[in-house]
């Protein structure tokens, strides 16, 4: 690919606003699993899994880009410039990496095709590096609110990483179809989703990347109603993360699975618990609260929705309306710093759980300022 030069293009997207009824994905989760590592028994010739990335995207860049070498060199700057957006999406939402991130792998994909490799292990280096991209690539549209676009560059993420022979990044990128299922509304969606996950790591994975697939489902079941299954696999994600694992060893779309951020899950799960069981509030404000102070540097955009999380869930509890309105003006101050319409989009959370108290003063100014904010999505 001769280095970054050949690794730029303009940017080739669809404007889908909404994701079709019709499901997230067809079959059940044992046969799509299944199916997405066929090809370790069946291999494909050296063009004919990039054809098939090719025409996965949403939309398909022109065939014909003349052939090109790759190199080591080439294969660490994709895993560099992922790296970039990814730290960009973590700032200041996907917003701003969106468009970069869709023309660099639409570049690769379609410079792949042709391309020969300076070493055998240099392909499914590139693959794995193909599926980092466009999951992020994804995860920023659908931070953009565009659907259908997000889960055809996630599906991206799935294929490549099956290509790569790397069930963990499979799993990590269901999970991301799994989470911007929840955000539409369907949680059974994410839950059977998440069960994809598990089958396709088949109980092979490190233990961050099970650490991650139990503490999900432990979301997802809260957002269903499930306590004691959420409980059950909250508990399992904090005794894999406790598990030895290495930090060199972490792939890179792992390395934000921090304690911190186990604890932010367990909140979102507490919160979503408290629409079936209202006594779940103080246990949410609680852990939302400890996780609000471990966000590190650099992720405002998870700061921000642990905010207005936190606000909401006061305004559940009712115990003190004056935080809960101070929390909120405090969400609203990051929600100005991002581009990022999903977490405007979350707002509506706080505006159904302050409604009760909308005859106060604060809550009404508050209010007024989120209906704003959310206007601008």
């Amino acid at each position: 690919m001769g280095g970054s030069a050949g690794l730029s293009g303009p940017a080739a997207v669809s404007t889908v606003d909404d994701m079709d009824r019709r499901g997230l994905l067809a079959g059940t989760p044992a046969l799509a699993a299944a199916a997405l590592f066929g090809s370790a028994q069946h291999p494909d010739g050296p063009w004919q899994a990039w054809d098939r990335l090719t025409t996965r995207l949403p939309s398909a860049p022109s065939i014909g880009e003349p052939a090109a070498r790759v190199t080591l060199a080439d294969v660490e700057h994709i895993e560099t410039v992922t790296e970039t957006f990814r730290n960009w999406s973590f700032s200041w939402g996907g917003g701003m990496a969106r468009a970069a991130a869709h023309a660099q792998l639409h570049q690769v994909v379609t410079t792949a095709r042709t391309a020969t490799f300076d070493t055998p292990d240099l392909r499914p280096r590139l693959l794995l590096a193909t599926a980092d991209l466009a999951h992020v690539a994804g995860f920023a549209s659908y931070d953009a609110e565009r659907h259908d676009e997000a889960r055809e560059l996630l599906l991206v993420a799935v294929d490549a990483a099956g290509e790569a022979n790397r069930p963990d990044m499979a799993a990590w990128a269901l999970l991301m179809l799994a989470h911007q299922a929840l955000h539409l509304g369907r949680p059974m969606d994410a839950l059977r989703i998440t069960q994809m996950a598990q089958v396709t790591t088949n109980g092979t994975v490190d233990s961050l990347t099970q650490t991650a697939i139990h503490a999900h489902d432990g979301w997802f079941q809260a957002a269903v109603g499930h306590a004691e299954q959420s409980e059950r696999a909250l508990d399992m994600a904090e005794e894999r993360f406790s598990a030895e694992h290495s930090e060199e060893s972490t792939p890179p779309w792992l390395r934000h699975l921090d304690l911190g951020h186990l604890t932010w899950l367990r909140g979102r799960a507490n919160q979503s618990l408290i629409e079936h069981q209202p006594g779940a509030a103080p246990a949410a404000e609680a852990v939302l609260l400890s996780a609000l102070d471990a966000w590190p540097i650099g992720h405002g955009r998870g700061r921000t929705m642990n905010l207005v999380a936190l606000s909401a869930t006061r305004f559940q509890r009712g115990e003190d309306i004056a935080d809960a309105t101070h929390t909120g003006l405090e969400a609203l101050t990051g929600i100005a710093t991002l581009n990022a319409p999903r977490v405007r989009t979350c707002l509506r959370s706080l505006l159904e759980a302050s409604e009760p108290y909308s005859a106060q003063p604060d809550v009404a100014e508050l209010r007024h300022q989120v209906k704003a904010a959310r206007a601008l999505s």
